[in-house]
């Protein structure tokens, strides 16, 4: 069974791959409405918040914890008890985040109306304030998912962001002009668009959940020893991932403050006062928005493929893990880790060479101007250059919570949280807001590294002979991709149309990723390499 993992990866990728395209649809329609300006910036940062706690619920503590116990009981066969789990951890979701998110919502209140923030300030407040509700839904939805996914079905829960990217849509181009030029009231139906996708993402889920025969009823038996055991490895884990999500979202914030602004006179302001002295800001204005677009940009391969290995892979990681099959757990691993990295790495390299004509093709028009396409296109490509990283740290990090090992992992979070915070304000201003994706990308390869060495002692061999052999053959197809793609973008310039750079980019753009894919596919069949027949796998294994 653990090898229908690629199956189901698969299936994921398919879907979320169609919420993604949709989401960058979405980020084309806030770069049409809003640009690089401050309510953008504004928007960037608001939004993230609880983007935040379904990193740290849905998709992190929570679910991490809950998904091993509840596949314990499932495997047993006591599907009663599982349902019981099912429905404390959902009632106590939502009671916890209601709370959360009134007490939020309350000092939002009391600092814009007792304090003088700036209006840089207090548009963020503002929309933080209409969009917090949305961490009720978004947790939920990654709760809900969890549990449909040990049940075997993957298929509603990635499609249900899809959602939120149509809604949003919608809201940019056809609901926010309705409102008038204003940026500001626009950047506001945008927000009342987000919450609205919660609700409807959380009623999609419903009929699937009853079509398994898990039927939601309140529960608040805090006794229960199996809730006792999620909150046992959550607890820990919230510690360590609560200093991780704050630093995501510092990074924001430094983004936000330490950049230049528009004065009331339409000039740009580009230092500031601190203790007598005046200092240039680092970074101009429009640099939230700028890692707005960049980190979405380069997450696109990131949650098609390596967050649907990750999350297609965590339950045969975890029925290992429960049976002690320590051998198992360390062949599915690397198995993943080899499919990710075949993935990872001809992605990092094709995104850094289309990346210029990629962000003009998709977002430059209406408000997005041309100054911004290379701002967003150099920092996409250093974002970028950590891809690899990444998606080994999503599932070896995936493999400790299978174990119940939670507090180690999450202690590496917290000290590369702490690194990446350090080396955000060492780099920002030799390097402006390129410095933030580069601490990002060096704390992520610090972490992984401490991780694998600690993984390979816990449970011994990883079968990182067989992960190097593979990433020899996978640099060696790359390499034949990046060349390929290389020329045909360059016979890309001699097709005449010099003189319409958007018609130009989307050659360019087709001519390098068609080019790049043909040359990739065809030196890893020559190779023969068994990553890619993983990657196309229809489940058989």
């Amino acid at each position: 069974m653990s090898g229908d993992f690629v199956r189901h990866a698969r299936t994921m990728s398919l879907l979320t791959m169609a919420s993604r395209l949709l989401g960058v649809v979405r980020d084309a329609a806030l770069a049409f409405a809003l640009g690089t300006s401050l309510p953008m910036d504004a928007f960037s940062v608001a939004f993230l918040i609880p983007n935040l706690f379904r990193r740290l619920f849905s998709e992190g503590a929570l679910s991490a914890a809950f998904l091993p116990v509840f596949t314990g009981l499932d495997e047993q066969g006591d599907r009663p008890a599982a349902q019981r789990l099912a429905n404390l951890a959902i009632t106590l979701l939502v009671a916890i985040l209601a709370a959360l998110v009134l007490a939020g919502e309350g000092i939002i209140l009391a600092w814009r109306t007792l304090g003088d923030p700036s209006p840089r300030l207090g548009l963020t407040l503002g929309l933080t304030a209409v969009m917090l509700p949305f961490a009720i839904g978004i947790c939920l939805v990654g709760l809900l998912q969890a549990i449909l996914n040990v049940r075997g079905h993957f298929a509603m829960p990635a499609a249900a962001p899809v959602l939120l990217n149509v809604l949003v849509i919608v809201a940019a181009v056809l609901a926010a002009p309705l409102v008038g030029d204003s940026k500001v009231a626009r950047v506001y139906v945008v927000a009342a668009s987000v919450l609205a996708a919660s609700v409807a993402m959380v009623a999609v889920q419903v009929p699937m959940l009853r079509r398994h025969g898990l039927h939601y009823r309140p529960a608040w038996d805090l006794a229960s020893p199996h809730l006792r055991q999620v909150a046992s490895l959550m607890l820990p884990m919230m510690l360590g991932l609560g200093v991780v999500q704050l630093n995501v979202l510092m990074d924001r914030v430094i983004a936000l403050g330490l950049s230049g602004s528009i004065g009331a006179d339409g000039r740009e302001i580009t230092e500031f006062h601190l203790l007598g002295r005046t200092i240039a800001y680092p970074m101009r204005q429009g640099a939230a928005s700028v890692m707005y677009y960049a980190q979405h940009l380069y997450q696109l391969p990131m949650g098609v493929f390596v967050v649907a290995i990750g999350t297609a892979i965590f339950p045969a990681l975890s029925r290992h893990a429960h049976h002690g099959d320590h051998r198992g757990l360390a062949e599915t691993l690397n198995r993943g880790l080899r499919v990710a990295t075949f993935i990872a790495l001809p992605c990092t390299v094709g995104l850094m060479l289309v990346a210029e004509p990629l962000v003009r093709v998709m977002f430059e028009r209406g408000r997005f101007s041309p100054d911004d396409t290379p701002r967003v296109a150099m920092l996409t490509c250093v974002y970028t250059a950590g891809l690899a990283g990444y998606a080994t740290l999503h599932l070896v990090t995936r493999a400790f919570f299978a174990l119940k090992e939670t507090r180690l992992p999450v202690k590496l979070s917290a000290a590369a949280a702490g690194l990446n915070l350090v080396l955000n304000l060492v780099l920002i201003w030799p390097f402006g807001v390129q410095g933030l994706a580069l601490a990002t990308v060096i704390a992520a390869a610090a972490q992984v590294l401490a991780l694998v060495l600690l993984l390979r002692r816990r449970i011994g061999r990883l079968g990182l002979r067989r992960y190097v052999a593979g990433l020899l053959r996978t640099s060696l197809a790359t390499g034949a991709m990046a060349a390929a793609a290389w020329a045909a973008m360059r016979a890309a310039a001699w097709t005449g149309w010099e003189g319409d750079s958007t018609r130009q980019a989307v050659v360019t753009v087709v001519a390098g990723v068609v080019s790049g894919a043909a040359a990739f596919v065809a030196a890893a069949r020559l190779m023969r390499m068994s990553e890619l027949s993983e990657a196309l796998s229809r489940g058989r294994s």
